[in-house]
């Protein structure tokens, strides 16, 4: 009994000697940081309740570096449990330190509902995902409540950085049966919530990850700058509704590079406001391909300017390279490149649709167009289904597509013969005007462009252009 009273003593003092050790840190630690940093520090540990702090004392050695693990907050990681409130507890602590790391460890599954991650923070926040990030099904109380449109949010940040080996997973097919882009399920559900959404952000890297079936877009860049998505995969159903890769919107120097998209709607999709894009060695398919668009909707003003796509490969897909605008739209594309373009078994490899309607009707408005201008196409070779045009350019009766180049465009059927009574692949182009150089195979390509005769067009494409200031 002596020695237990003893060893109970021993113990007890060293749980005091920590907790003051962790108290001097802690005041030491914010008295070297300058005031906003302090005051931070405080609003964190008035959040924190008394409960936080001694589990977070307990697992002090993981934290050290400025950690915060989830667990460390209450999550579970059994995939049955809500670790919402973990989730928001551990980013509130990342986003107080410098430096400060939000870790979702391996070897676990977290349930999450919608959670909003916000800024400003101190400089250089990283989210190290090694684990699985799972989401709440379409029928749970979180997303019937919120009617959120998004899942993890991440708002007004400098220096975030998303990575790691895990995975984050949208449980997209609760939501997929009732969308409305499946006209046979009724009631029909639009509203489905975008997986990783991040705006008005600068500085931003993800890394490494996979993102699988998102309700809706898996991840989503509005209002950024300064981007990087690198060596990441993006995985969902070739029939999944809506279900877009990568998208960006009103988003400027971005880059994606080295990774991989196949899902049920574009591997890219390049909408209004965005410039100085790039993507390179990057596959795609099965998928829509990368798509500039669409713009110009319920008439409004759409600039884009600047896209570079090469060293792309595309397969089992149903478009390749496009653009496509509403009717009745405005505004102005230019300065876009796709070079290094390799297609396998894809319906339609290279598209310009000044006439896009994704709906069962649509508003016929001839009038107005977002004009489309200086625009290569180089080296795009391989083979598509002939049910379908290889080249098709539909522009504008009166913004017509200006300044078209084909470089080495070799494009051909899958299966059957070119002479074949049956074959409707080949080449459409309408009022499209500009060249076709190099060895281009493609049926009817030789006789597709048209050079233009006379200048009655640029009035209207100097009118474009003014509205985007950008030019």
């Amino acid at each position: 009994m002596r020695m237990y009273n003893k060893s109970f003593g021993t113990a007890k003092s060293f749980v005091v000697f920590l907790v003051l050790v962790e108290g001097w840190i802690s005041v030491s630690m914010s008295l070297a940081l300058p005031s906003p940093e302090r005051q931070r520090m405080s609003q964190h540990n008035a959040i924190v309740q008394e409960s936080d702090r001694r589990m977070l004392l307990n697992s002090w050695p993981r934290l050290w570096g400025n950690q915060f693990n989830v667990l460390t907050y209450g999550a579970k990681g059994d995939g049955q449990t809500c670790d919402t409130k973990a989730f928001e507890l551990a980013w509130l602590g990342a986003c107080t330190y410098a430096g400060g790391v939000m870790v979702v460890p391996a070897g676990y599954v977290f349930l999450v509902g919608p959670i909003m991650f916000k800024g400003p923070c101190s400089t250089n926040t990283l989210v190290q995902v090694d684990g699985t990030i799972l989401s709440m099904p379409s029928n749970s109380t979180e997303w019937l409540e919120s009617k959120k449109i998004w899942w993890l949010k991440f708002v007004g940040l400098n220096g975030l950085t998303i990575m790691g080996s895990g995975l984050i997973n949208g449980n997209g097919a609760s939501w997929w049966c009732n969308s409305c882009r499946r006209a046979e399920v009724l009631p029909k559900r639009c509203r489905a919530p975008t997986a990783v959404k991040i705006t008005q952000s600068t500085n931003v890297v993800v890394k490494e990850v996979t993102i699988q079936n998102a309700a809706q877009a898996h991840l989503v860049f509005e209002t950024c700058s300064r981007v990087l998505v690198k060596e990441v995969k993006v995985i969902a159903p070739e029939d999944s509704p809506n279900t877009d890769g990568i998208s960006f919107a009103d988003t400027q120097k971005a880059t994606v590079e080295y990774s991989e998209v196949s899902t049920g709607d574009d591997c890219v999709s390049i909408k209004s406001g965005s410039f100085d894009i790039i993507i390179h060695h990057f596959k795609c398919g099965p998928g829509a391909g990368i798509s500039i668009g669409s713009l110009g909707a319920k008439g409004t003003t759409s600039c884009v300017s600047n896209i570079n796509v090469y060293n792309v490969t595309v397969e089992n897909a149903s478009g390749a390279v496009r653009m496509k605008t509403w009717q009745g739209g405005s505004g102005y594309v230019s300065k876009v490149s796709f070079e290094n373009i390799r297609v396998r078994n894809v319906s339609h490899p290279v598209v310009i649709d000044q006439y896009y309607c994704d709906t069962a009707k649509c508003r016929n408005h001839a009038t107005k167009a977002v004009a489309i201008s200086d625009v290569k196409f180089r080296n795009i070779v391989g083979s598509y289904d002939p049910s379908y045009k290889a080249v098709s350019l539909a522009c504008s009766e009166k913004v017509p597509c200006t300044g078209i180049s084909m470089v080495n465009v070799n494009l051909w059927p899958i299966h059957g013969s070119r002479t074949s009574p049956t074959f409707k692949g080949g080449s459409f182009c309408h009022n499209a005007y500009g060249s076709v150089d190099g060895y281009s195979s493609t049926v009817g390509i030789e006789d597709c462009l048209s050079t233009p005769s006379d200048i009655w067009w640029k009035s209207a494409l100097t009118a474009n252009r003014l509205l985007c200031p950008r030019f």
